[in-house]
């Protein structure tokens, strides 16, 4: 029974992490396609201000298909670089200090239902 209360435990706590780490790593996506977006647009205006004609328009959409590309390839890097720069021994001691937090709570939880049996 001890294993299902920590599992329940585990299972409580990992599953509303994983949500706000997905949320989040969506929320990035999007804010980077609304910038990239609003940049087609206003290449878009710019190109029918000027009135380019469509082959000169079209090799501007690859040049920016181009570019899109490369932010990618930056962002890659810039992910690597962060996870280069992370203190690992402070990323651990806050999962040891968190895993002490959740026995102390189970640990309440025990102490409530030895309780609970007088009754």
């Amino acid at each position: 029974m001890n294993t299902e209360i920590i599992w329940f435990v585990i299972t409580l706590v990992s599953v509303p992490a994983a949500g706000i780490l997905g949320y989040s790593l969506q929320r990035r996506k999007v804010n980077l396609l609304q910038l990239e977006n609003e940049k087609l647009r206003r290449d878009n205006l710019a190109l029918k201000a000027t009135g380019e004609s469509k082959a000169e328009a079209k090799a501007s959409v690859d040049e920016m298909g181009a570019a899109t590309g490369r932010a990618q390839e930056s962002i890659g890097e810039d992910v690597e670089d962060f996870l280069l720069k992370i203190d690992w021994r402070d990323k651990l001691f806050q999962l040891c200090a968190f895993l002490f937090l959740c026995y102390f709570i189970y640990d309440i939880y025990r102490l409530g239902s030895w309780l609970y049996s007088f009754i």
